[in-house]
């Protein structure tokens, strides 16, 4: 007879062995089998069986359950399906767009006096060419006259060449397809993946033989209370391949579509992000665009490529997914106004939002928003005008402005001290001097991404000291800079936020602010600004080599809330190809913070972001009589290296 207080398995794991030995443990208990040999015999490959059976099958069913729950889905197609029932429908490749002026001689201009929808240009970055087309149509006007003595030579005189723009260019091919409707309630896919959804264009005309509504757009659906019977709306969903399928409305929400209707969809084939900053180092000498099939066409960039994206990622859609059911498409709380903003922007920028009575000084009745997309530190103008305008105006409380900002950037200076054992490397110090160069610069880039990303020198020090066996000891401190640029020749008041405690241990130390030199006056010598160490900003000024205190009361400094002010800054030049006035001080701990719109940002060409300092150690070892071992490091000189050097 069985014993029946071993009559059941252990269900503890799921693994093949874990299943196969809880059947052999289960038997031996069982009085029918207390002979036989379980291990041995034949009845193993049954077990064998069973236990791999019964660990797929338990696989099987943790990974179903899995996908059944956005929060813990890994395929994306699942979460896909799932944030469809939240109303969410992921972001698609978006386009990358540019501003540019297209300028043609006179005798080169087109007979339509017009740069025609869907033109072709080419925009080249990195090795790599692009295509990019305009999505509107732009009139040529009159751009440049010849020399003439005529005071009213831009009324009278003879046109040298003509112009359009500017003129908005979009990253992609612009393809069309059409399908003929069989049913009402026909769903049409666009099969390229690379499909930017806020590029299609739809049209329905009447039938083959009838172009009635060929030029008459139909609208993508974002408000089911707005819609009526013969609404021209369509909506846009993602299926399981990755595809955007577009459904028509059904003669209640939205008009129906007839049998024998063609519908016709046009869209923009994007690259992404792998198009952004296309044209941001053009010169009189490099342009970064051409036009395509007509060189008399010259290309001038007025606003580099930006704000291409990529296809949402899972984890973003699972973030975006809930946050805009939270929200229900209505901007309410800092989190309504950040999901909205994340959603539109694919997901692929870090956004701040903070209310106007958490703002420095406090606005009451406004929304503060600061977007920065990945890659970049600020969005275009057109962007922020997107932003109110197309994303958040329709969804914002009434009586409620939102003003968007750019961030405010806080550069972080590194300064390392090392102290590496040279019997323990092959490597000069000049090599991991590089080493360690070339991991701050991936350390800073793949941490200082969000707002309110902050710095530690522990951490810091323990990427560092990765670089080399050799590193024995590794020491990091920060000095922070911001930039401000000046308007020349007109005197304002300059406030700087460092928003960290500086270093001041006592009343009368030593100044820790430093700028670069600057002009107030011509001929009047170089200026540059300190402090007393006592709260007050010292104008300094330097000629034939004589340095004296041009303004002894120039401005304030708290050294606790890490605040400057200048009342009356007035610059007229700088000098060299300087354009700013950078202010570099100390901070009072080796960890650095931000708040509100303000990013952390390692400047890895400038050649005082980055010191570091090697000093040579070299082990001495002496054995007692007892054998043992005592280490004695020994200094052996020290390096400093510059890192503009490599």
């Amino acid at each position: 007879m069985a014993n029946e207080t071993q009559n059941f398995l252990n269900n503890a794991g799921l693994g093949f062995n874990d299943v196969k030995y809880n059947f052999i443990n289960f038997l031996k208990n069982q009085a029918e089998f207390s002979d036989y040999n379980l291990e041995g015999s034949n009845i193993t490959v049954l077990l064998d069986i069973l236990a791999y059976n019964t660990s797929q099958q338990g696989f099987y069913n943790t990974m179903v359950a899995n996908e059944m729950f956005i929060d813990r889905a890994t395929k994306r197609s699942s979460v896909v399906s799932l944030a469809k029932l939240l109303g969410y429908t992921p972001s698609t490749k978006k386009a990358s767009k540019a501003k540019v002026l297209v300028t043609v001689t006179a005798a080169n201009l087109p007979s339509s006096g017009v740069l025609t929808r869907g033109s072709v240009f080419t925009g080249s970055i990195n090795n790599n060419e692009y295509s990019f087309t305009n999505t509107d149509a732009y009139a040529f006007y009159p751009y440049t006259f010849n020399s003439t003595s005529d005071p009213d030579a831009e009324e009278n005189g003879e046109i040298v060449s003509y112009a359009c723009g500017p003129v908005e260019l979009s990253q992609g091919a612009l393809n069309t397809i059409s399908y003929n409707v069989e049913s009402y309630d026909q769903i049409f896919a666009v099969p390229d993946t690379n499909a930017d959804k806020t590029s299609i264009r739809v049209f329905v005309m009447n039938s083959v033989t009838d172009t009635t509504g060929v030029n008459i757009p139909w609208f993508l659906s974002n408000d089911l209370t707005s819609l009526k019977e013969t609404s021209k709306i369509f909506f846009l969903e993602e299926n399981s391949y990755g595809q955007l399928i577009l459904k028509f409305g059904d003669g209640v929400l939205g008009k129906k579509l007839e049998t024998g209707n063609i519908v016709i969809i046009e869209y923009l084939s994007t690259a992404g992000s792998e198009a952004n900053n296309i044209g941001s180092s053009d010169t009189d000498l490099r342009r970064s665009f051409v036009y395509d099939g007509d060189e008399t066409l010259e290309v001038l960039t007025i606003e580099a490529s930006n704000s291409g994206g990529d296809k949402e990622s899972s984890s973003s859609i699972r973030r975006n997914a809930v946050r805009n059911y939270t929200s229900r498409e209505r901007a309410v709380t800092v989190n309504d106004y950040e999901g909205l903003l994340l959603g539109s922007f694919n997901d692929n920028a870090a956004v701040r939002c903070w209310g106007g009575e958490e703002n420095d000084p406090p606005y009451y009745g406004k929304v503060f928003v600061s977007v920065r997309p990945i890659g970049q530190t600020f969005i275009s103008s057109s962007e922020k005008t997107n932003l109110i305008t197309n994303i958040l105006k329709s969804k914002n409380i009434v009586g409620m402005d939102v003003v968007v900002v750019d961030p405010e950037v806080l550069y972080i200076h590194a300064n390392v001290a090392g102290f590496y054992d040279k019997d323990a490397t092959n490597d000069t110090s000049t090599s991991i001097s590089k080493k360690i160069r070339d991991s701050l610069i991936i350390y800073f880039r793949k941490n200082l991404v969000e707002f309110g990303d902050s710095v530690f020198a522990q951490d810091v020090e323990t990427s560092v000291k990765s670089v080399s066996s050799a590193l024995r000891a590794v020491d990091v401190s920060f000095s922070l800079e911001r930039r401000i640029i000046p308007t020349l020749g007109v005197s304002e008041r300059v406030a700087i936020d460092f928003q960290n405690a500086l270093h001041h241990p006592h009343d009368g130390h030593q100044s820790i602010v430093k700028t670069n030199s600057f002009y107030i006056a011509t001929g009047s010598g170089s200026h540059y600004i300190e402090d007393d160490g006592s709260g007050k900003l010292i104008l300094k000024k330097k000629q034939g080599g004589t340095i004296t205190t041009a303004n002894s009361n120039y401005g304030t400094i708290d050294y606790t809330t890490g605040k400057l002010v200048i009342t009356a800054l007035k610059v007229s030049g700088f000098i060299g190809d300087q354009s700013y006035i950078k202010f570099v001080v100390e901070p009072s701990i080796s960890n650095v913070f931000t708040a509100r719109n303000t990013i952390l940002e390692f400047d890895s060409l400038d050649s005082d972001a980055l010191a570091i300092a090697l000093t040579q150690v070299q082990t001495q070892r002496v054995v007692g009589g007892s054998g043992s071992v005592i280490t004695n490091p020994s200094n052996s000189g020290s390096t400093t290296t510059n890192p503009s050097s490599y």
